[in-house]
């Protein structure tokens, strides 16, 4: 007998159990693909991905596929409709559905926009408080290099807020959406290329104008500007993680995993003294939330693709470098290894931070990572050569803030779980690195997911 495993597989596995008898599930691409269409709301969600019963949609009248308005945002669309002036609206494609957002590619006739567009809807717990200051984010974002933007950021176009959802509708630099692919979904070797042209340019490009922060700064100030009040007890959802997870103290300096001592970071980004030297930090602007499905390339050149960043939600202009390069590394990785056992991701893990594979299933994922970082390597070469070791300190504090944020954010306990041992991983490198006297012994962890 012959078994077959993997991502693929598992995915295949968790769609199935989605559905019912008589039903053929298949994603927003694939009903494109075959021409059909979806006047139901989606059957199921795997990956992230909503899924449509084609069996029982049917053809439409259209050879466009009719995608329909996600059923729990449905408050939402006579409102848009209404205060947007809206004529026609057509969803031709899903971008992403992730921590309970829905992405959304469209066709609009509006009084303010004619033309493909990204409409993004928030469920409450992820909506900004303030959905205006989004729209402020945006313009910030273009006048600070509107060479930059016209290439590759979006413009916001409208904003609306109904309780405590929002909906916003923003163009992109690409301009006909339908030839843009989201990085997720193009061929390994143009996720390759794209990558270490999205980090190089981040840095070269974006923040060409790129300053260094006055004076030394702790390391525990960096942090806090990264994590802002996700690292405060009482604000942060870490302490349950660590006790409800892992079964130790968030105050525990070690934690062991598997026989194997980490520092918490956790009691590290709380401490006031970390026995940590201070460093020359590297400031400009960040997007904030930098992944697959914020990335959309273009598939119509056969060398490196185009790309265009969309949602500017956390978007700053003022913060310490290096984050969205660590944020855009932990979610690739997260997407290939999400289903990852905690001994499986620590072994992954250990060739993420140790440039080399532990398991040869991995030298793929580790090609990409290293793609990402290859573009940081370039430009510290380049611009701040003689302050390597701070900029390599400062890159992993970054992977550090990454790590927590994700295993603060409200997602499945396994993107939390992941998320710590990454953040714990890191932080025990850049303990190494600076030779920190930290305690090798502590609470011994017993992750139960």
């Amino acid at each position: 007998m012959v078994s077959i495993a993997g991502p693929a597989v598992a995915a295949a596995a968790r769609a199935a159990g989605g559905g019912e008898a008589g039903q053929v599930l298949v994603g927003a691409t694939e009903a494109a693909q075959l021409g059909t269409g979806s006047g139901e709301p989606t059957v199921t969600v795997a990956d992230g991905e909503p899924l449509y019963d084609i069996a029982s949609s049917g053809a439409t009248d259209s050879t466009l596929p009719v995608l329909a308005f996600p059923a729990e945002f449905a408050e939402l669309l006579p409102l848009l409709l209404e205060r947007w002036q809206v004529d026609d609206l057509f969803i031709t494609r899903i971008l992403s559905g992730k921590s309970g957002a829905r992405v959304l590619m469209v066709d609009i006739e509006s009084a303010g926009f004619s033309g493909q567009a990204i409409l993004k809807l928030e469920e409450p717990e992820d909506a900004p408080l303030d959905v205006e200051s989004e729209a402020a984010r945006h313009e910030r974002a273009i006048a600070h290099d509107p060479t930059y933007a016209d290439a590759h950021l979006p413009r916001l176009l409208e904003v609306l807020r109904h309780e405590h959802r929002t909906a916003t509708l923003s163009t992109v630099a690409a301009g006909g959406l339908e030839y843009c692919t989201v990085w997720f979904h193009i061929p390994y070797e143009s996720q390759r290329q794209t990558a270490r042209r999205v980090s190089l340019d981040i840095l070269e490009e974006w923040n060409a104008d790129y300053r260094l922060a006055p004076g030394l700064v702790e390391p525990g100030r960096l942090l806090a500007s990264w994590l802002e009040e996700r690292i405060e007890p009482g604000e942060s959802r870490l302490d349950a993680l660590l006790a409800e997870s892992f079964g130790v103290d968030a105050a525990e300096r070690t934690v062991i995993v598997d026989g194997v001592w980490y520092p918490n970071p956790v009691a590290f980004a709380r401490a006031d003294d970390h026995g940590a030297p201070p460093l020359r930090a590297v400031v400009g602007q960040i997007h904030g939330d930098l992944h697959g499905h914020n990335l959309l390339t273009s598939h119509r050149r056969d060398d490196v693709s185009d790309y265009f960043m969309i949602d500017l939600a956390f978007y700053d202009e003022e913060n310490y470098l290096f984050f969205d390069h660590a944020y855009f590394e932990l979610s690739y990785i997260l997407r290939a290894r999400e289903d990852a056992s905690p001994s499986r991701w620590s072994e992954l893990l250990a060739g993420v931070f140790g440039d080399e594979a532990v398991n040869a299933d991995d030298i793929g994922i580790l090609q990409i990572i290293d793609a990402i970082r290859e573009g940081q390597r370039v430009w510290i070469g380049d611009h701040e050569e003689n302050r390597r070791s701070y900029m390599e300190s400062q890159m992993l504090l970054a992977k550090v803030a990454v790590g927590l944020r994700l295993a603060n954010m409200r997602s499945s306990l396994a993107t939390k779980i992941h998320g710590y041992l990454y953040a714990a991983f890191a932080l025990k490198e850049y303990v190494a690195l600076h030779e920190i006297d930290w305690p090798r012994s502590g609470a011994v962890a017993k992750i139960d997911m």
